[in-house]
């Protein structure tokens, strides 16, 4: 397992902050995008801001940050958002999933932590998000994992 660290490896670019001078501009892992109207033009900033950052998050307008990223070779993961009734279910088309435990109703929340399904899900995820809570109590699981973690 790879720790993540927000703030360090990952950080989060809104209408606000892509203009903000004074955010962290090394480099960095993970961006996570989340624009309220994205354009090019607002991703455009981004990637010359971050021209060595690969990987990129997004929730929603798939379709614009698919086309960006496709022409600019930048890969991006769906994350599933906050008080959505359903999970990602974007797996078809090749589409990468971070699943985002922070986000996920108490039903999917129990059913994913039973261990043999938090197993298996491991094998098909690259990258998640859990609570710190989540993370100390699967902490032997993630252990032998290869993708990446960021604790919140």
């Amino acid at each position: 397992m790879i720790i993540t660290r927000p703030g360090i490896d990952i950080i989060k670019i809104d209408d606000q902050t892509v203009k903000d001078k004074n955010i962290n501009n090394k480099k960095i892992h993970l961006i996570e995008i989340d624009f309220e109207y994205p354009s090019h033009e607002l991703l455009e900033m981004v990637v010359e801001k971050w021209p060595s950052t690969k990987r990129f998050i997004i929730k929603d307008h798939i379709s614009i940050y698919n086309d960006f990223f496709k022409s600019n070779m930048k890969k991006y993961y769906v994350s599933n958002k906050k008080g959505q009734n359903s999970i990602v279910s974007f797996i078809k088309k090749n589409n990468k999933i971070l699943l985002d435990f922070n986000n996920l109703n108490y039903i999917a929340l129990t059913f994913f932590l039973d261990d043999n399904i938090f197993q298996d899900l491991l094998r098909n995820l690259e990258i998640i998000r859990v609570s710190k809570e989540i993370y100390l109590n699967k902490k032997n699981i993630l252990a032998n994992w290869t993708g990446n973690i960021i604790i919140e």
